[in-house]
């Protein structure tokens, strides 16, 4: 065990600005604070949040800061400074996975931000039941192995005010997840379970359903 004595160290600047804040990419420790990094960026708006959907939909994003330029997946990825451009509507008409960042001029990207729009078969969109729905969505990642833990999202429906959980209401938590076969002993058995483990998604603070 160890213990650490944080010393702040301070200087006196003749015209500092108390009003300008500025992140510091480099730390300097026992001594002054310098080389401040640029501005973070900010992040995409989207014009409608991830839920449930029945027939297309299409999406617009913004950029919360004016002037950065936003990139986007649809494949589960992080998006990069060489990923799809936003330009015009993004058009869907099945279950689709947008994960978006802003970047600024100079490149620096942003926290990402994920929606799930979930396209709800026919038969299902009647469906209601008195308790929680868990829906877990692969993206036709094929089958679920024992080992490592294979990429998905979750989604958790809750009973609304009719105390009746329904499909086509809006999900009470988004999230990416890992799910593999549970048990070594009995995963060959007829009956299998799953086990999800939550992922962690960068956003603004920590982790994030987003």
């Amino acid at each position: 065990e160890f213990f650490l004595m944080p010393t702040l160290i301070g200087g006196a600047a003749e015209k500092a600005d108390p009003g300008n804040h500025e992140f510091l990419t480099i730390p300097t420790p026992g001594r002054l604070n310098s080389s401040p990094s640029p501005p973070m960026p900010g992040t995409p708006v989207f014009s409608t949040e991830g839920g449930s959907f029945t027939s297309s939909l299409s999406i617009t994003l913004k950029p919360s800061v004016a002037g950065e330029t936003i990139r986007y997946t649809t494949n589960g990825k992080l998006p990069n400074s060489t990923s799809e451009k936003y330009a015009t509507a993004i058009s869907i008409s099945d279950t689709t996975l947008i994960t978006a960042r802003c970047f600024t001029p100079d490149g620096f990207g942003g926290p990402p931000i994920t929606h799930e729009y979930l396209k709800i078969a026919s038969n299902a969109r009647q469906f209601t039941s008195n308790l929680p729905v868990v829906v877990i969505e692969n993206f036709k990642g094929g089958s679920i192995p024992s080992d490592p833990y294979k990429n998905a999202y979750m989604t958790i429906y809750e009973p609304g005010s009719d105390k009746r959980t329904s499909l086509m209401d809006r999900p009470t938590l988004g999230t990416r997840v890992g799910i593999k076969i549970r048990g070594s002993s009995t995963q060959n058995a007829p009956s299998r379970r799953s086990l999800s483990r939550p992922g962690t998604i960068s956003a603004r603070t920590g982790t994030s359903p987003h």
